[in-house]
């Protein structure tokens, strides 16, 4: 006789696997006109003094954060602060530039009231780099920012490194930091835990307590389990990776970016933490960053499977269905290979089951259907669709239904 909890299970297994497969949620977004990897769109603004600054002035000399901001904003004035620390810090060793581009409340003039009140803002956050005024919000409406504030990383080369769409309250810190010295070439210092890492306190205890829940699908139950493993050993970089998983699976990207940032912090070996921020940044709209985090697990695990699907899944947001395809055929050859691997262990799925293979079919029949490849498209609809078959049976036989 089956169990309540086992057909409760079942259908909240079942029920999130329909969610993933038919909903794809709204990705977060900076601006509508530009893309990460395309030149950098050439502006010109004046600052408050009336002096003249033209983004492709820097170009071959200089990386550059551009940082479309307002007022009143609470996020733009953390923003603009932790802009000045980096200048402080890259400024002079690194030829680091910040520009910030202030957009009025309206198209129709600025009172010198409004302007008197954001310079109160730079003062306050010490400000020593450029102020510049979008009078009749022109660069704004250029460009389509969508989110105050928003940030653009440009590259020595003019090339749009990075766009951050406003300024988490415990990532943004983290986020800027790293896409900054991404595009000052400075590389990321390399930490391992410790050979055969041994967590502190009881961390270890309550961090399996909280797997075990985790693996039955129970959230909630485990969520503090892990927070108190965090509270015993803050530098336990499989607590902190757990812990990004859980509020990605709550769409709380903000939080779980934060704590897979945290791991590769404390271990930026661990392919687990690389695998799950990238996911992260891909559902977030960071498509670099996210190929880069990709591509990074597949250099140290050159038969993962599910990275290449994530690689894949990246390329066709960014519309380059060529590297779609190919990474979709990569993950394929993998799925089906005699190299089976878990490639980052249990933190990748609440379940053993992995749907990765039917989704790799199902994103090149898209594929071949929008290029008009009818008949192709028509047959990879059949193998994921097998596939989504054989994986509601595996769920439906794990949670012992039958």
């Amino acid at each position: 006789m089956k169990t309540k909890i086992n057909k409760i299970t079942l259908v909240t297994l079942l029920m999130t696997f329909l969610f993933l497969l038919f909903f794809v949620p709204a990705n977060g977004q900076a601006f509508k006109r530009l893309k990460e990897n395309d030149p950098m769109v050439s502006f010109t603004l004046k600052d408050m003094q009336g002096k003249e600054y033209s983004i492709d002035s820097y170009k071959g000399k200089s990386a550059v954060a551009v940082i479309f901001w307002s007022n009143p904003n609470l996020r733009s004035a953390a923003e603009l602060g932790y802009l000045q620390k980096m200048y402080d810090k890259y400024h002079s060793e690194k030829g680091l530039e910040v520009l910030s581009v202030y957009s009025p409340r309206g198209q129709e003039g600025i009172p010198d009231s409004e302007l008197d009140e954001a310079l109160g803002v730079t003062v306050d956050a010490k400000i020593s780099y450029p102020v510049l005024v979008d009078k009749g919000l022109a660069v704004y409406e250029k460009f389509g920012v969508v989110t105050i504030p928003s940030l653009i990383i440009i590259d020595k080369e003019g090339l749009v490194s990075a766009l951050i769409p406003g300024f988490p309250d415990l990532s943004g810190e983290r986020i800027v930091r790293r896409s900054i010295e991404t595009a000052l070439g400075i590389e990321q210092v390399v930490k391992k835990a410790p050979e055969g890492y041994q967590p502190k306190g009881k961390a270890g205890f309550y961090y399996n307590m909280a797997l075990q829940f985790y693996k039955k699908g129970l959230i909630s139950q485990a969520l503090p389990k892990l927070e108190t493993a965090l509270k015993e050993d803050s530098t336990y970089a499989d607590a902190n990776i757990l812990l990004g998983i859980f509020y990605s699976k709550k769409d709380e990207l903000d939080k779980a970016t934060n704590y897979f940032l945290a791991a590769l912090d404390l271990d930026s070996s661990n392919m687990s933490a690389h695998y799950n921020y990238a996911i992260a940044c891909k559902d977030g709209n960071r498509l670099a960053e996210a190929i880069k985090e990709f591509n990074i697990v597949i250099q140290n695990i050159p038969a993962s499977a599910d990275a290449y699907y994530g690689l894949g899944v990246t390329y066709l947001k960014n519309n380059d269905k060529v590297k779609a395809v190919e990474s979709f055929t990569k993950a394929l050859d993998l799925y089906m290979g005699s190299e089976k691997q878990k490639v980052l262990g249990v933190n990748a799925n609440v379940s053993e089951v992995n749907p990765n293979k039917a989704y790799t079919h199902h994103g090149l029949a898209e594929i071949k259907q929008t290029d008009g490849k009818l008949d192709e498209s028509v047959e990879e609809y059949k193998k994921a669709n097998k596939e989504y078959k054989e994986v509601v049976g595996q769920l439906m036989k794990e949670v012992g239904y039958y």
